[in-house]
């Protein structure tokens, strides 16, 4: 009996955990940045959990409640290619975290990198790396 209580209670705990981390908030997507400042401050933005959604399994913050209700109404805009993974690292079927303040807006999306000189290397040739890393994606998926 005290066995299957044991296992009963560990089952208990186990459940209790997934589900005390399905909606965590403790890491958001892009570090907390507001994926719509971006687009519309030109620079990245720390958001607050005050102001947060969750779009593809992703919870991401905003700076206000507009930012919020922006994003709510086409989150695909404003998403960062490749899930948030480098560009440039994508180049090579690879993904590798990003420094959230390097970035690049090309025709629209939201490019992410891993630091300055990589994100240098990726502005030096975007269309390329864009086509090379949108291939190396399409493989990953």
């Amino acid at each position: 009996m005290f066995r299957i209580l044991g296992i009963s209670t560990a089952f208990m705990l186990i459940l209790g955990c997934v589900s005390a981390t399905a909606g965590d908030q403790s890491n958001p997507a892009i570090g907390g940045y507001c994926p719509v400042a971006y687009f519309s401050a030109d620079k990245a933005v720390k958001g607050s959990s005050e102001f947060a959604a969750s779009h593809a399994g992703k919870t991401y913050y905003f700076v206000n409640k507009d930012a919020l209700a922006t994003f709510k109404k086409n989150p695909e805009k404003y998403v960062p290619a490749y899930d948030g993974w480098c560009a440039y690292g994508m180049t090579f079927g690879k993904k590798v975290k990003v420094d959230p303040k390097v970035f690049s807006i090309v025709n629209g999306t939201l490019y992410l990198n891993k630091n300055k000189r990589i994100g240098k290397t990726f502005d030096k040739d975007q269309s390329k790396h864009i086509a090379k890393a949108d291939q190396e994606w399409n493989n990953l998926k």
